[in-house]
């Protein structure tokens, strides 16, 4: 009888089924429905049993026509004309092809199941190279390397730095000249921009910004009158309070409102004037006189940051509307012929647009 023991526990161990687990952490289910309760769970390389009819294999398959479900009424059939007090009907498990799941047993011996896409089967023959391995481990829940800067400690507030470049056209009014224009041609204004802002503190879903923002500008535009050729060369430098809004964002985009209130306070135009003073003769004469003004601006745009797009710098595209409000400017220097010029002038409201990119670096 002891022999006879032996033989039998030697029979399950020959053959029992083992599978490897290929995910983080493979949960196992108590009934074969990923909503029913988990039961256990087992880590990545870990060995566990598997139900020796999940790796039997069917040296009839192809050459019968019988299909799964006949096979199992079968068995309930045969069961019941040959009844056998070991094998109880219904007792007999087999596999159901289509299941997501391979049946086990947990570490208290009861039955459990495990997904098929979690766990590769040790059948020992060349179907193990016929199973597919995950192209991404749902169970995964590691950040993946390198970690974040300052992690696992969450930062209240950030900041961010943009480096930009802008393009845009002129509409500001025209120097006063004797002659009325009857020509005008526009070069592209260029700015040079650079922003720092910091979250608000009370903003937990780091959308808002306030900071300030500091800026070059540099255009020229060109006139004609009958018998004049001028150009005026504007430069100025502005700084002021800044304010910015992502209203949408995801890991690799952000669109963002901003707006600002700038303080322009150097501001300088240079009139060039080369008039003709006798057209018969050919004569003319060239002269220039430079302006300065102060006054206040603003701009209200909107900008696309794509994420990392060069390393650790995020890339922006936007555009912007630049409104500025009324001011005078007061001659600097003195002209050689007094005749041609004014000791001031007046520009009125103008609006502007233009187009930028640059860097940001968001930490």
């Amino acid at each position: 009888m002891v022999k006879i023991i032996l033989l039998f526990l030697l029979s399950l161990n020959l053959f029992a089924g083992e599978g490897v687990i290929t995910v983080l952490e493979a949960p196992i289910f108590e009934t074969p429905d990923a909503n029913s309760p988990v039961v256990q769970y087992e880590r990545k390389g870990a060995k566990i049993y598997i139900h020796p009819a999940e790796l039997a294999r069917d040296y009839y398959d192809g050459l019968i026509e019988e299909t799964h479900e006949t096979v199992v009424k079968y068995d309930a059939k045969h069961a019941k004309m040959y009844p056998d007090k070991l094998f109880a009907e219904g007792e007999t498990y087999f596999p159901d092809p289509s299941s997501r799941f391979y049946k086990t047993l947990t570490k208290s011996g009861a039955d459990g199941y495990i997904l098929k896409d979690h766990v590769y089967l040790l059948y020992k023959d060349l179907r193990e190279l016929s199973q597919k391995e995950l192209e991404k481990d749902p169970t995964d829940y590691r950040i993946e390397e390198p970690l974040p800067k300052g992690y696992p400690l969450a930062r209240e507030t950030g900041y961010r730095g943009q480096y930009l470049f802008a393009m845009g056209t002129s509409s500001n009014d025209s120097y006063p000249y004797s002659e009325s224009i009857y020509d005008t041609g526009f070069d592209y204004n260029k700015e040079l921009i650079v922003v720092w802002n910091k979250q608000v503190k009370w903003d937990l879903k780091r959308r808002f910004f306030f900071g300030g923002t500091f800026y070059f500008h540099s255009g020229r535009i060109e006139h004609t009158t009958q018998n004049i050729t001028a150009s005026e060369d504007n430069f100025k430098i502005g700084a002021g309070p800044y304010l910015s809004y992502d209203i949408w964002k995801n890991q690799d985009y952000a669109i963002n409102f901003y707006g600002a209130i700038t303080f322009n306070f150097y501001n300088t135009v240079e009139v060039k004037q080369k008039i003709v003073t006798d057209e018969n003769l050919g004569v003319t004469v060239s002269d220039k006189r430079e302006y300065k003004s102060q006054h206040f601006s603003s701009r209200i745009g909107t900008q696309v940051f794509i994420r990392d797009a060069f390393h650790d710098f995020d890339l922006i595209l936007g555009a912007n509307i630049n409104l500025e409000l009324p001011h005078s400017y007061e001659a600097t220097t003195n002209p050689e012929y007094d005749e041609y010029w004014e000791d001031s002038f007046y520009r009125g409201w103008s609006v502007q647009q233009s187009y930028f990119v640059g860097f940001q670096s968001d930490y």
